[in-house]
């Protein structure tokens, strides 16, 4: 995509965060002339339409949505569009518990486990290794939030899974560009692969 493409998309994505609504479609309409295709654009606008009318739960499902995009794109867009048809067909939610709640449940339903079921399976086996090789293959684990999401880079990192870390801190940075603990991971990765080779410079 083109320069312009991503700077209309960044004024978007903060004007929602700073629940200027209108400003953030202005924005996105001008980004969708210039790729109408792009389903992030579409999901953003329906975002900020329904942050119109229901802030809370429009902001809720923005930021799983956020931290799932940076797991796995095309899982993230699937979740996202089946919690707004939810809210707008009036399911409604008390609170951003309920809604990482329903999150959970669709993840569920899709074939997905949880980021809690993970690591109770990981408490359970008391072996990372073992559970995530075992997991990665044949489910999804789904992240719902940004604490979730950097927690669980951290373990690969520990765990020796440093290529994928990186991925997932790539992939991030997109998402997350600003955030110090990109920085704390890379510089833990850093730190470990000197440690694993002290003779490389």
């Amino acid at each position: 995509m083109s320069q312009q493409f991503e700077n209309l998309l960044h004024r978007a994505e903060e004007a929602f965060e700073q629940s200027d609504y209108d400003r953030a479609l202005l924005y996105l309409s001008l980004a969708a002339r210039q790729a109408p295709e792009d389903e992030h654009v579409a999901v953003m606008v329906l975002l900020a339409s329904l942050a119109m009318e229901a802030p809370d739960e429009a902001h809720a499902v923005a930021e799983f949505y956020t931290v799932a995009r940076a797991v796995d794109g095309a899982h993230a867009l699937s979740m996202a569009y089946t919690l707004i048809d939810s809210i707008e067909n009036y399911e409604v939610y008390e609170s951003a518990a309920q809604l990482a709640e329903r999150f959970r449940q669709r993840s569920e339903e899709a074939g997905a486990i949880s980021y809690d079921e993970f690591r109770q399976l990981v408490d359970e086996n008391d072996d990372f290794k073992e559970t995530f090789e075992k997991v990665i293959y044949s489910t999804r684990v789904v992240i719902a939030d940004k604490g979730e999401f950097f927690a669980f880079i951290e373990e690969l990192i520990d765990n020796g899974y440093t290529e994928m870390a990186l991925a997932y801190i790539d992939s991030a940075n997109a998402i997350f560009p600003s955030d110090r603990r990109l920085r704390q991971l890379l510089n833990k990765i850093a730190k470990r692969e000197s440690v694993e080779a002290p003779g490389k410079e």
